[in-house]
């Protein structure tokens, strides 16, 4: 099964926060050469259980709301309303922020 990926939009049915591809760069950038040695069916496996493990560990902690219904997409993600601190935006409600996605490749 293809890994369906969430853009911000509110994929139903997505099961990953990043794609393959970016998967690959980032542990290419970073020198990991048993990312590559795995088999993409190996690497889009572990893409969703670190999506999964990322939204369970997570839960309950996350900034702002859910920006679609369970019932479209059950990952915490995308979500409206995130601010910091000081009450300033910083993620936008159609984006999958960078470091949501670096944490799901690691």
């Amino acid at each position: 099964m293809a890994l369906l990926v969430e853009s911000g939009a509110g994929v139903a049915g997505a099961d990953s926060y990043l794609a393959s591809a970016e998967a690959d760069l980032h542990h290419a950038a970073l020198g990991w050469e048993g990312w590559a040695a795995a088999s993409a069916q190996a690497r889009e496996a572990a893409l969703r259980r670190a999506t999964r493990a990322v939204d369970g560990l997570y839960a309950g902690r996350w900034k702002g709301a859910k920006a679609v219904p369970w019932t479209v997409n059950v990952l915490a993600w995308p979500r409206h309303g995130v601010v910091d601190e000081a009450g300033a935006a910083m993620v936008a409600a159609d984006a999958i922020p960078a470091g949501l996605k670096a944490a799901v490749a690691e």
